[in-house]
């Protein structure tokens, strides 16, 4: 049971990871902002909106008390259990107490004995050991034969046919835990806050699998239902509202005091805040004022997307314009020159119309060759009397039948 439960949290870390590392939420609004993207940055995630023409980027990490409220919920459990094994004490059988609002298992140490089968594996259960000798045996399963003891004290694990006593030794046996500590207790628990902190150390030094976690538990900020959003909306509105950057002022936005140098000096504006922006920071535009000027300092972009066009408008103009040329001036040209083809004169090819039937006979196809028993065994098919009929039978009939036709249709006869 526990090889399937390890199967499961394998199959349930690559959905996460498909669909949690980096989701678009075009569709998802927060506080006016639209969501973009989401993208795991360590233990937090880094969503990218946008709210009226502006953009920001802000980054959300999870509280401890976050992830352990989602572990609570049993959420993403396959996940977490995956990771305990991975971050917590070696143990086997983890559970998610809901109970105990705790991550339980139980410590290897804590086992005095444990099964060695031939190969050198280790299993700490009776039941585990079983299961891998029907699975490395595939012609033997727990429906026909029963793993068991000979007596409490044999150490051998036997393998018997169902319901009987009737068997063999399995080649596993029960020895000593060179691990075993008498101190150990036979269960251990770590409260699920604890576990959480542990999850976020990991995911902020690069396991994916933490930050499969961590990226789940930020996204509930956009479930539509507050009950589902373990991470409240409003903590991901409030932390893109802070990154947002502060709107111009009206003086600033509304350069009409002088049209004259207005494109020069809000182009001016534009490069000056490009070239202060660091590359690594997304940077927002301001919104525009109510009055908009229509000239390109203002949309630069637009503008050089419009004289991209008229340019390969103009190319593509300037192509169909030296082909209509072309075109027009083949057919002005003297009908005699395009009505004349010259054709070179052409040679009389002797064809020879002959039939010909002295091709060879094939050679004999040998079946077998060789010594049976001491018997000299040669096994072949000869063509050489099949040849002679042919020639000497076939060849005059064929003739004779073809002539017979010839004449017939040189004479216009059309029976049969």
């Amino acid at each position: 049971m526990a090889r399937y439960k390890v199967y499961i949290a394998s199959l349930m870390i690559v959905v996460m990871q498909l669909t949690t590392t980096h989701v678009a939420y075009a569709s998802t609004s927060i506080g006016g902002w639209n969501i973009g993207s989401a993208v795991a940055q360590g233990a937090g995630v880094a969503y990218t909106a946008m709210k009226n023409g502006a953009t920001a980027v802000a980054n959300l990490r999870p509280s401890p008390s976050q992830i352990a409220k989602a572990l609570g919920r049993g959420m993403f459990g396959g996940l977490a259990l995956t990771l305990a094994q991975s971050l917590l004490d070696k143990g086997i059988d983890y559970v998610l107490d809901q109970g105990k609002q705790a991550v339980t298992y139980k410590p290897k140490s804590s086992f005095q004995y444990i099964y060695q089968d031939r190969d050198g594996q280790y299993f700490y259960t009776f039941d585990s050991a079983c299961n891998s000798y029907f699975k490395k045996n595939s012609g033997y399963s727990s429906d026909d034969y029963d793993c068991g003891t000979r007596s409490a004290s044999d150490n051998a694990l036997m393998i018997y046919s169902k319901g009987t006593k009737s068997g063999w030794e399995s080649g596993t046996y029960r020895v000593a835990n060179p691990d075993y500590d008498s101190s150990s207790p036979s269960e251990k628990s770590v409260p699920f806050p604890q576990f959480a902190s542990q999850v976020i150390d990991s995911a902020d030094n690069g396991n994916k699998d933490a930050q499969s976690l961590t990226t789940a538990v930020a996204n509930t900020a956009l479930a539509s239902n507050t009950d589902d959003q373990i991470v409240p909306a409003s903590q991901l509105s409030q932390a893109l509202d802070a990154s947002a950057p502060s709107k111009p002022d009206d003086d600033a936005k509304s350069p009409t005091t002088n049209p004259t140098n207005s494109n020069t000096q809000t182009q001016d504006q534009t490069q000056d805040q490009i070239a202060s922006s660091p590359a690594s920071t997304p940077t927002a535009s301001p919104m525009p004022s109510k009055d908009i000027p229509t000239d390109c300092g203002f949309f630069n972009t637009a503008c050089v997307w419009f004289d991209w066009t008229k340019t390969q408008y103009n190319t593509a103009k300037t192509a169909i314009t030296d082909t209509q040329t072309a075109i027009t001036e083949y057919f002005k040209t003297d009908s005699s020159e395009k009505d004349t083809v010259d054709i070179d004169q052409q040679k009389d090819q002797n064809i020879d119309t002959n039939i010909n039937f002295n091709g060879s006979c094939p050679p004999d196809f040998v079946l077998y060759q060789g010594d049976f028993l001491g018997i000299s065994i040669d096994w072949k098919i000869e063509f050489s009397a099949f040849c002679t009929i042919l020639t000497s039978y076939v060849r005059p009939v064929v003739i004779l039948v073809g002539s017979y036709l010839s004449i017939l249709i040189m004479g216009g006869r059309r029976d049969g």
